[in-house]
């Protein structure tokens, strides 16, 4: 097993846990993962609550609801996914390996399709419930985003998100 397996294993087992321990009693719309090519590959993780989501889109972001809704960075529970040592020694030694954005990218993507693929049936979710991975920051344009969110994302959800313009990140001119 690779470096880059045995660290994808950890990090998704560290997510469930990490989840299974701030899930809140309402329905969550999200779960998060956010990260930085250029970063040790450990992500931030956060849960946006079904009635957090639906208070952004009351009021949403004159640049684009679709900066505040796919950044767990935003959302109210969230923090840096505490690992081991020994993951996190390994995370530096990838990411000085790693030169293009694309292998962050793909690590990522297999974490949250990873995650996504987990039975959430238990805790409480909205209908729409998504995982997903979105680097943080160098998102200018609602291709960028969509790119990001398409790795992860399943097509039919992608397009309901679309059509009710959740993935905006530049206003209607």
């Amino acid at each position: 097993m690779s470096r880059a397996e045995q660290l994808h294993d950890v990090v998704v087992e560290r997510v469930l846990a990490w989840a299974a321990d701030h899930w809140p009693d309402e329905p969550v719309a999200a779960l998060g993962l956010a990260y930085g090519a250029g970063w040790a590959p450990i992500p931030v993780v956060g849960l946006v609550t079904s009635a957090e989501w639906n208070e952004w889109l009351a009021e949403p972001d004159p640049w684009g609801i679709g900066l505040t809704l796919w950044n767990p960075g935003e959302y109210s529970i969230g923090e840096a996914l505490p690992v081991p040592e020994q993951a996190a020694l390994i995370a530096d030694d990838l990411r000085d390996a790693w030169e293009m954005d694309e292998d962050w990218f793909a690590f990522m993507g297999g974490v949250a399709r990873a995650l996504a693929a987990y039975d959430w049936s238990s805790l409480p979710t909205s209908k729409d419930f998504v995982v997903f991975a979105n680097t943080s920051m160098d998102i200018n344009e609602q291709h960028e985003l969509e790119a990001q969110l398409k790795a992860t994302i399943p097509p039919a959800l992608l397009d309901r998100f679309r059509a009710r313009r959740l993935l905006d990140v530049a206003p209607p001119e």
